[in-house]
């Protein structure tokens, strides 16, 4: 299921496996999302931001790099945050 308004994008779905291990919430944690995904205007700018979080000492979960499965001209960078939720940045190059 997915909703876009200009350039905020939700998407939810299952996946067929998962990608990451987190760990359960604790009982006064309320959950919200576990995957955040941010576009951005173009592949230079998730570069920057990997270069700029790499100089800051965070390791990316999945490196800057191309994922034609999502969609064709589909590239991103992602962070796992200090609760286990993915905060991903990536655009949508059209070919």
């Amino acid at each position: 299921m997915g909703f876009r308004s200009g350039s905020l994008s939700i998407f939810l779905g299952q996946p067929a496996s998962r990608r990451v291990e987190r760990k359960a919430p604790r009982t006064d944690e309320f959950v919200v999302a576990d995957h955040i995904a941010l576009l951005v205007p173009d592949r230079k700018s998730v570069n920057e931001i990997a270069q700029i979080m790499k100089e800051a000492r965070f390791e990316p979960l999945f490196a800057p790099e191309e994922h034609p499965e999502f969609v064709p001209g589909y590239y991103s960078v992602s962070y796992c945050d200090p609760d286990n939720n993915v905060i991903e940045f990536y655009v949508i190059e059209k070919r």
